[in-house]
């Protein structure tokens, strides 16, 4: 279900009728109904452009978890240790722990063995710091990000959480 947004006053004139209404989404301007194309949808995030920062992620918890549907599958967190400083004041990592995805869910027992995630492993990691855009402003992408892209044939910027629900 969406989420409810602050009531913005809008004010339309059309075809001589007008009309003065609250709408969820803010200000908009009606279609002229002679118009032979329906008006383009808003763009919601990107294009976006990402800084990188290597580092590493340092498992620190394995936790076993039942999904909504009964199935097994695990709460995996992580720190990321940068290799160099991170310039970006909103994004400094210390002291937060983030939760390790896998296709956007909690990894499974096979995901696990696969890559062999365990508490205390550390893998390489890098840290993406949003320059430009309106998409998430914080990822992370590992190495299995990669592989499992290309068998499946798609790209996806992140195996981890985004930084909003990072704690």
């Amino acid at each position: 279900m969406a989420e409810p947004r602050p009531c913005s006053l809008a004010i339309g004139v059309l075809v001589g009728v007008v009309g003065l209404g609250c709408t969820g989404a803010g200000p908009t301007l009606a279609a002229d109904p002679a118009s032979p194309t329906p008006p383009a949808p808003p763009i919601v995030g990107g294009p976006c452009r990402y800084t990188a920062h290597p580092g590493k992620a340092r498992i620190v918890s394995v936790r076993p978890k039942l999904d909504d549907a009964g199935v097994r599958r695990y709460d995996v967190r992580f720190e990321f240790l940068p290799d160099g400083p991170i310039a970006e004041s909103f994004a400094q990592p210390q002291g937060r722990t983030f939760a390790l995805l896998a296709s956007g869910s909690r990894p499974d027992d096979a995901f696990l063995a696969r890559h062999g995630i365990r508490r205390g492993q550390v893998l390489p990691c890098t840290m993406k710091i949003i320059a430009s855009g309106t998409c998430t402003p914080v990822m992370f992408e590992f190495a299995f990000d990669r592989e499992v892209d290309a068998a499946q044939g798609t790209t996806r910027p992140s195996t981890s959480e985004s930084w909003n629900r990072g704690r």
